[in-house]
């Protein structure tokens, strides 16, 4: 957003003689900047429905995090589990199912965007 600004200005001197000047200010704003994407994420199973996810935020303009996972060996569909707020770096999904390999990514995002996700992060849940 863009804000056009008029300032009056007046100078004087020690002996009284003083000047005045208009002054028109036109003030640009910058637009947002797409965040970084997260890195270091891990995924921990702890126990048979539980995998604690935890990953490094990189941008520090980010609105929040995306988490996004697919399971099982042969899945390839990635689909958008939750979204957790500003400086939130860890997770805890639960209620999955056992014995089940889970694969995970993350992703910032403001009002400018998403960023690129993280490098993928595995876990199993065991039997």
């Amino acid at each position: 957003m863009n804000h056009a600004y008029t300032a009056q200005l007046t100078v004087t001197d020690n002996q009284g003689a003083s000047a005045s000047a208009t002054v028109n200010i036109q003030v640009n704003a910058i637009p947002p900047i797409t965040p970084a994407a997260p890195g270091n994420l891990t995924a921990t199973a702890l126990s048979k429905s539980q995998i604690a996810l935890k990953w490094t935020g990189y941008s520090g303009n980010e609105t929040g995090f995306k988490i996004a996972r697919r399971t099982g060996a042969t899945c390839t569909n990635f689909s958008q589990i939750v979204n957790v707020g500003t400086n939130v770096t860890s997770y805890s999904n639960t209620g999955l199912k056992r014995h089940t390999t889970h694969r995970y990514r993350v992703r910032a995002y403001n009002g400018a965007g998403n960023s690129a996700y993280s490098a993928i992060a595995n876990a199993a849940t065991p039997k």
